[in-house]
Order: C-alpha cells, then structure tokens, then sequence
C-alpha cells in the first residue's frame, strides 16, 4: 500500500513539514533529524503533536526526506501518542509546495500546512475560524518579529487580505513587521496553483494567488513563536519551556520540586545543587558539589566535581571537567571540557 493512502476519517489533516537537513542545527542534528533532537529530553516532533491535540486534531501527515526512518521507528502509526500519523517520503526534494501537492489524492478538505521547525501558541481553533468565516481558500498566520530585517514580511490591508510579500525589507520599505508564522490553514482548491515537482509555496504559489485574485488572508498573533532552525534558538526554546516546568512535567522523569526534573536512573550527588529550572536526563551523573541551573542535560551526562553548568544545553555524553564552568552554551554529543576551564556564549560539536 502506497504510505500517503492510509488515511481516513473525517476532520482537519495536519501536513508537517520535516523534510529539511538541520544543517542550520548542527551539531545537534548530526546524529539524528530535526524532528528527533530533544527538547526538554523528548522529541521535539512529540511537541509538535501534543500542540494538534490541543485543538482535536488527530490526522497527521509528516511530510519528510532525510533521514526519516528514525521519525517512523519511533512514532510508527501515532497510537502510542493518541493521534493517527501518516508518512510521505520523497525520493527527492520537492520543495515546501511540492510536498503538499504529492498528497492532493488523499487531501479533500480543510487541511493545514505547518513548518516543522516551529514551536508556537498560536490557536489553530481561531485561525481555522477565521479562515472559514472568510471564506478563503489559503490563510496564514503571521507572527510580529523586532526586526523584520532578516524575515519574509507581510503587508495586509484593513480586512486582512494580502498585498504583498516583501523579502528581508531594506529600513524605510515598509511600516509592517508581521511575518510568516508557517502555518497555513488551505482548501483543497490551491492544488490548483501547485504545478507537479519543486515548488515553494513562498515564490511560487503564494504569488499566484495574489496574482488570480484569489480569497487569500493573513492574521496576526501576537502568541510565543519560535523557529528552532538554529543552535540559539533551540537554546531558547528550552530554557523557555523549562522556565514554565510544573511538578509532573517536564520530559523523562520526575519533578523533585518545581521546574526541577530529574530522570529516575540519574546519580546525583547530596551536595550537588540543582537551581530551578533544570532537566537532568536519563544516565546522567552530577558529582559532588556540581552546580546546574537553567539548563537542560541529554542523557549519559557528567558533570563533575565543583564544576557548573548554566544556561546551556548538553547532548548525550557530554563531560564538563573538575571546577570548569560552562555558561549560554550547546554542546554536542560528547564533547568534553576539561578541567579547569571556563566556557562560555559557544556552540561545540
């Protein structure tokens, strides 16, 4: 059976984008794809999901290429995650439209597109409405960003309809500062727009609709949005998510008290201090007077004696020397700081 055509069931479809290499990523993706990469010391696809289930989305499709096996040997056909999830798998890259144009026989109502780099708050239950009392065939949520220098912008007139899309605006070109969330809530009729093979829906079918007139909208939120494509960013999406840990949560294992979590195998030493927020994962060793706030630690970690750990994220196996400290960093898996030293504001394979 071909792996698009399995599904069915009424309801809203979520197509996920997870196709991309995570270079932006590195070192954190060398070993395993986007979708894979902890946050919290869960997958961050299972983020991804947990979020459609907020709003009674149960049908996903993850629309991958590289390196998507690990993604189906871990979440298989969604069951143990209370959702139906779908695979489609390109043999080559067909581009963020193109990947959605590959499911058009198995996509005949509302669906939603959704960038799988993404961590957001946005209420899909509003944006859907909003698109079906406009009666729209594509609607974009948009995110406000500080600077709107380095993104894609979005002008809108009063009722919400799109005039133009203005890549990385020079000072002065425009007044907006909403930008692609890379959330889309389409019809079935936008396959209409889609030409078979790469296509992006950025340059080439976002334009067609504006240029055919077409009911295409935008809407503002001014929810948590974040685009994980980049070590910092990452950084930030977890100590923000571990600033907001409550007893109970958190990822594998369990809070000792509020915003600390430590997995059941963890060692951790009686002198050892643990600073809320942290999350100390499974095999990980804290030795004696080793000090870890706000920062996450992947598996297998050791951080040793009178050493510290601040604002960073660890990968599996990371060692931090005796009386070292390490602050604002990403280690990749298995880095080792040695003794003595002090580390700072990097991001290290």
């Amino acid at each position: 059976m071909d792996r698009e055509s399995g599904l069915s069931g009424t309801g809203i479809t979520a197509v996920v984008l997870a196709g991309g290499k995570a270079t932006r990523l590195r070192p954190l993706s060398l070993s395993r794809p986007k979708g894979m990469v902890p946050v919290l010391n869960r997958p961050f696809m299972e983020h991804v999901l947990a979020y459609f289930q907020q709003y009674g989305i149960t049908r996903v499709v993850l629309a991958l290429g590289h390196a998507a096996e690990p993604l189906e040997a871990h979440f298989g056909d969604g069951s143990r995650f209370g959702i139906s999830i779908e695979y489609s798998v390109e043999d080559e890259p067909l581009g963020t439209a193109g990947a959605v144009k590959k499911l058009e026989p198995v996509l005949h109502d509302t669906f939603i597109v959704y960038n799988g780099d993404v961590y957001t708050t946005i209420p899909l239950d509003e944006l859907i409405a909003v698109h079906r009392a406009r009666e729209a065939v594509a609607t974009i949520a948009l995110t406000p960003v500080d600077d709107p220098s380095q993104y894609g912008v979005v002008e809108t007139d009063d009722t919400g309809g799109i005039r133009r899309f203005i890549e990385k605006p020079k000072p002065g070109m425009t007044s907006a500062n909403s930008i692609n969330a890379g959330i889309y809530v389409l019809e079935p009729g936008v396959f209409r727009h889609m030409n078979e093979g790469f296509v992006m829906f950025e340059t080439d079918v976002f334009p067609s609709l504006l240029k055919a007139g077409a009911p295409f909208y935008a809407h503002d939120y001014d929810a948590y949005w974040i685009d994980i494509g980049t070590p910092e960013k990452y950084r930030k999406l977890n100590l923000d998510l571990a600033d907001c840990i409550e007893p109970g949560e958190g990822g594998s294992g369990d809070a000792k008290d509020a915003r600390v979590v430590i997995a059941s195998d963890a060692l951790v030493h009686p002198s050892a201090m643990l600073l809320p927020p942290a999350v100390v994962g499974p095999g990980t060793t804290l030795m004696e007077d080793a000090f870890v706030h706000r920062s996450v630690l992947w598996e297998g970690c050791t951080i040793s004696e009178r050493a510290t750990v601040r604002d960073s994220v660890l990968a599996d196996g990371c060692v931090v020397g005796p009386h070292s400290s390490v602050s604002r960093c990403i280690l990749g898996e298995g880095t080792h700081i040695a003794a003595d030293t002090v580390v700072s504001d990097l991001s290290m394979p």
